[in-house]
């Protein structure tokens, strides 16, 4: 980190409050919130010079936090902090430590990087708009409504007829903590075969599994459950 017209390249550690209110967001399309501050901590852990004027810019797979800080007084820059509103966001301890002094400017950088993962036997997850919408809602594009999941859409393969439908499913939701919950079930009155399921918020798939092995299948009148428990 170099200071006077420096640069602070920083990858974002999220605290557990993000994690809470990204899955708040998935579970009912509230809580999370645009990140709107950058703030220098001491070594004392003491917050000092901050900033409200921020630039978002998404790089390759990462979201980057960037305002310039005017330094008042002197002290070591031991973290930066991206807070949304009075809610602690992403706290994260600088590799090496650094003194600034009145008059100093401070370029920071945060760098947060999200991604996923999930297993689901005989399918592949494919990764769609999930991580581009949480990066929207963190940079002020939209709100945490874009997030709410509110289908789970399942294809089902009519062995009979040689076709194909998708039936859109309203889960039931459940939450704690950082981890969302979302079910549901049908039955299929003619002989079938499970085929691609899907995460909608809104119109928006988020993500969803693609069929790459034997497909599950049943005859007339079996239930398809399908539950899954995300953890933020």
């Amino acid at each position: 980190m170099e200071v006077g017209s420096g640069v602070v390249r920083l990858s974002g550690s999220p605290t557990d409050v993000l994690r809470a209110d990204y899955a708040t967001a998935l579970y009912n399309g509230t809580a999370l919130s645009a990140i709107d501050r950058l703030v220098l901590v001491d070594t004392a852990n003491t917050e000092r010079d901050y900033t409200t004027s921020l630039t978002f810019n998404v790089v390759g797979e990462s979201l980057q936090i960037q305002g310039s800080i005017s330094i008042t007084a002197s002290y070591t820059i031991a973290k930066v902090r991206a807070y949304s509103g009075t809610k602690l966001y992403l706290d994260t301890a600088v590799s090496e430590q650094k003194s600034v002094t009145s008059g100093d400017t401070v370029v920071a950088t945060l760098s947060f990087t999200y991604d996923y993962s999930g297993s689901l036997s005989n399918y592949s997850l494919v990764k769609d708009y999930l991580t581009a919408t949480l990066y929207d809602v963190l940079r002020g594009a939209k709100t945490a409504s874009a997030l709410n999941v509110s289908t789970i859409r399942i294809y089902v393969y009519n062995t009979d007829t040689k076709s194909t439908t998708y039936y859109n499913q309203t889960p039931t939701k459940s939450i704690s903590g950082n981890q969302v919950t979302w079910s549901t079930s049908l039955t299929i009155d003619y002989n079938f075969e499970l085929r691609n399921i899907e995460i909608y918020a809104g119109t928006t798939r988020l993500y969803y599994w693609n069929l790459v092995g034997t497909p599950p299948s049943g005859s007339a009148g079996t239930a398809i459950s399908y539950s899954e428990t995300f953890t933020a």
